[in-house]
């Protein structure tokens, strides 16, 4: 086990049979990993940044009503069947 740095709330973050291992107060391996940082420098809590391609893009704005209107028109639905199908997905609002 090699403890790489310690947190802001006091606990550990070693790497364990190669795998990275949040050490915590009430976790047995707690003594040997406050042992085993005693005396050394350890390294900061690094910051953690999501990947460029794990940021979400902006969502696309709401279609409006009176564009809603204007394709349905356009398709050759009627102004009833137009204005029927608006208040069906708004709840009635016009």
């Amino acid at each position: 086990m090699v403890v790489t740095h310690r947190r802001a709330d006091g606990s550990f973050v070693a790497e364990v049979n190669g795998f990275p291992y949040h050490i915590t107060a009430d976790d047995p391996l707690f003594p040997l990993a406050s042992a085993l940082a005693a005396g050394r420098s350890l390294a900061p809590d690094p910051v953690m940044v999501a990947p460029p391609s794990a940021v979400m893009p902006p969502p696309e704005p709401a279609i409006t009503r009176e564009k809603l209107r204007t394709i349905l028109a356009s398709l050759g639905h009627s102004q009833a069947a137009v204005d029927a199908a608006i208040a069906a997905a708004t709840g009635g609002q016009p």
